[in-house]
């Protein structure tokens, strides 16, 4: 029961990610209608009424969490961007998915982010990943030509964004040779599940919970790109 439960509710939102705009005018068509009735027709009015708060309730859902087209992350996470909070963050594709040396096998290789101190400098202390199955995993801050980890840095200055990486292998044992030892999608999801975003500064923590489900639709956004045909391209005339 509570499965297809589920797979009602994500069809829903399937439809809703297509359609925004349906649902959207749909709940003030109907809203309005079961206003101009009200008196005349009671009954059709509540009808009305209860099918405008559905699509209602369909077009904020969609609107906050169903990923725009050409994207892969809710659109919610933009509230992050805040520049009234002490420190912004830029979300969107996090996990970078790449294809193995000479076989096209996606892997999910990276973690990546952004990061902007708003008022006055930082000082970060400690910044990694907690997953489920391995240790935490460092992420480090850009400092010119160079990823540093947060203990090595002193201050981070107000007023820039600077990229943030975490390199996620499949076997933390081994040394990161930047072509065999990351995870496929389904060993990433073996191994890491979901993902929280840990960054300690000041006298302060940040926390980000990333869940399964929106890494899922993160991995599949990027591993469409292999699976995708190859853009056609101009016929050239034949040699005479």
């Amino acid at each position: 029961m509570f499965k297809q439960a589920s797979a009602a509710v994500g069809h829903i939102t399937n439809v809703a990610s297509a359609y925004t705009w349906l649902s959207g005018g749909s709940a003030l068509t109907s809203f309005l209608a079961a206003y101009n009735w009200w008196e005349s027709n009671p009954r059709l009015s509540t009808f009305l009424l209860v099918l405008g708060i559905e699509a209602a309730l369909i077009f904020i859902y969609a609107l906050t969490f169903v990923p725009r087209p050409g994207t892969c992350w809710p659109p919610f996470w933009v509230g992050y961007l805040n520049p009234l909070r002490q420190v912004s963050w830029r979300f969107g594709c996090v996990l970078q998915v790449d294809k193995l040396p000479s076989v096209r096998t996606p892997i999910v290789y990276e973690f990546c982010c952004g990061l902007r101190a708003n008022r006055g400098a930082i000082k970060p202390k400690r910044f990694y990943l907690e997953a489920r199955g391995v240790p935490n995993v460092p992420v480090k801050i850009q400092c010119g030509p160079t990823f540093e980890s947060a203990e090595n840095i002193e201050e981070i200055p107000s007023g820039t964004w600077f990229l943030c990486s975490a390199r996620l292998l499949r076997d933390y044992r081994a040394p990161d040779d930047g072509k065999t030892n990351h995870p496929t999608s389904e060993e990433f999801f073996q191994n890491y599940d979901e993902l929280t975003l840990v960054f300690e500064y000041d006298e302060k923590i940040f926390k980000k919970r990333f869940r399964r489900a929106t890494l899922l639709k993160i991995v599949q956004f990027g591993s469409e790109r292999f699976a995708a045909p190859a853009p056609k391209q101009p016929k050239l005339k034949a040699a005479e």
